[in-house]
């Protein structure tokens, strides 16, 4: 684990000492040297466009490798990011530009009519013919800014529930400092690959990509539509070991198992963050699962998390949410 760099810094560190080793999986597999080339030559795009340090961009996409190298490139270049739901609707994305003033705004063909909402700002559309050329084997290379620990790092904008959508600022000490604090409890392993199946706009997917460089996993990158009577095929077939999720996730995942359950030997972990996840919830999963580790944690967008619940700590301690991370107090 690379506790001292910066969150920019950790791809490339990944990279050198696993190269071979398997990062990301969905609309395509890149092993972490594959990806580092790949966010290299984004990078050197991003440079050529004149995009500078501090500048923003919005990415508007779906659950797919290029979401995740937008970011990676972007962090690398000290260029502040904000990953976007690909449901967004027009005029939500309209009010999330005028806030955050971006330089360039990413998204697919599938999105054509958004394009109206980003009027007068770069529109990319990572399946254009002509802009794929960037992800072609030739490599580029640019130089990594120098980034300090109170740069921006990234926003990420809340879902509105009690207002509106806001951005929220992270710093690159901010993710430098909690995600190996998160690390020192979940203890991710290489040899773990770890099922997204909620949206990258959601900050708690966008920190698997952390954790994945931190520790060495890999990362399978589903399509939230998929959290239903196709979950635990697919968590069986990928072998996934690692399931982050949220209430109505594992609502899902018991459901189906009750109904007609698929053994997922692999699978040793699921997180909850994002609401309350009830005893019963708990209980249910520990009964249909019994070889995975259940963590109820508690955190917040503006410091990510605040505390988890060890497996071994649930039986005198049912209705926790656990201890603060070390290096955090709670009053």
């Amino acid at each position: 684990m690379f506790a001292s760099s910066l969150p920019s810094q950790w791809l490339a560190e990944a990279s050198l000492q696993r190269p071979d080793h398997p990062f990301l999986s969905g609309s395509e597999n890149l092993t972490f040297q594959q990806a580092q080339k790949r966010v290299e030559t984004l990078a050197a795009w991003m440079q050529v466009t004149g995009l500078r340090k501090g500048d923003r961009i919005l990415i508007t996409l779906p659950n797919r490798v290029e979401t995740v190298l937008l970011a990676l490139a972007a962090l690398r270049q000290g260029i502040i990011f904000s990953i976007l739901s690909s449901q967004i609707q027009p005029a939500g994305l309209r009010r999330i530009v005028a806030q955050c003033e971006p330089m360039v705004v990413f998204i697919d063909a599938s999105l054509s009519q958004l394009n109206e909402a980003c009027e007068g700002h770069l529109v990319v559309d990572v399946d254009d013919k002509d802009w794929c050329t960037v992800w072609n084997p030739t490599h580029f290379k640019t130089p990594p800014v120098e980034i300090e620990p109170e740069d921006l790092a990234f926003l990420v904008f809340t879902s509105g529930s009690t207002g509106t959508p806001r951005g929220v600022m992270l710093s690159h000490a901010n993710v430098a400092f909690v995600c190996p604090a998160i690390q020192a409890r979940l203890r991710y392993q290489s040899t773990d690959r770890i099922g997204i199946f909620l949206p990258l706009a959601f900050d708690y997917s966008l920190y698997q990509v952390f954790y994945a460089c931190l520790s060495g996993a890999s990362l399978y990158l589903g399509q939230p539509e998929k959290v239903g009577p196709e979950l635990p095929k697919i968590l069986a077939r990928e072998a996934i070991t690692i399931l982050p999720g949220v209430p109505t996730v594992f609502s899902a995942l018991i459901k189906m198992q009750r109904y007609r359950p698929t053994s997922m030997p692999a699978l040793r972990m699921v997180t909850n963050t994002g609401d309350y996840l009830p005893r019963t919830h708990i209980d249910e999963l520990r009964t249909l699962l019994p070889q995975s580790q259940v963590f109820p944690m508690f955190g917040l967008t503006e410091c990510k998390r605040v505390s988890i619940l060890q497996p071994e700590e649930y039986e005198s301690h049912p209705e926790s949410v656990g201890r603060p991370l070390d290096g955090t107090t709670v009053f």
